[in-house]
């Protein structure tokens, strides 16, 4: 990796506050990783693993989001995924997964969040981690047009959802930054509420 690459890896997380214990952990298993690995964006990068890129959408009022489920995982998760061979920025790899995974354009507005998870062996891929790099992205509430629309393997949302903090917890920075409340998440853009 080009120094002047893992320079801007490394000044993006600078001034990354994280919300709590676990993220601040993995904020610093992430600069480790950055410092650390001759490719970290390299999705052959298995040990411990590689950095990924991922999105929290939002629309301009910050009232809706959205989720897809993942179809290996079968879980509601927001788009996002690898770095393609090329790319070294981060919020570019989280547009282009977006725009990949449900069709639509975004504009990056800040890092979010980071988060450092477990990906288990699937095919010839042994268990790693993604070192996770989770961006705001705002989307407008409109319909993706016929030709950027994602086809249906791509794992795009297929049903309502509500998205609200678990009871009892703190208030994460995360949410003051999405407008504090529950957010609807939903297949965009066909909720109405």
């Amino acid at each position: 990796m080009q120094p002047s690459t893992r320079d801007a890896l490394l000044d993006l997380l600078q001034d990354h506050v994280a919300a709590d214990a676990d993220e601040a952990t993995d904020l610093a298993r992430i600069r480790a990783l950055i410092l650390e690995s001759a490719a970290p964006t390299s999705r052959d990068q298995f040990a411990p693993g590689h950095l990924t890129a991922s999105a929290v959408l939002v629309d301009p009022a910050r009232e809706r989001t959205l989720l897809i489920k993942h179809r290996k995982l079968g879980l509601w998760l927001q788009p996002g995924g690898h770095f393609e061979p090329d790319e070294v920025v981060p919020a570019a790899a989280a547009l282009r997964e977006v725009q990949e995974e449900t069709g639509l354009a975004g504009r990056a507005l800040e890092l979010l969040d980071v988060d450092v998870h477990a990906i288990p062996a699937r095919k010839q891929d042994p268990a790693h981690e993604h070192f996770d790099l989770r961006f705001l992205v705002e989307v407008p509430l409109a319909a993706p047009s016929p030709a950027t629309a994602p086809t249906p393997c791509a794992g795009c949302a297929r049903g309502v959802r509500r998205l609200r903090p678990r009871p009892g917890a703190a208030p994460r920075p995360e949410q003051d930054r999405l407008g504090g409340g529950a957010l609807t998440c939903c297949t965009w853009p066909s909720c109405a509420a």
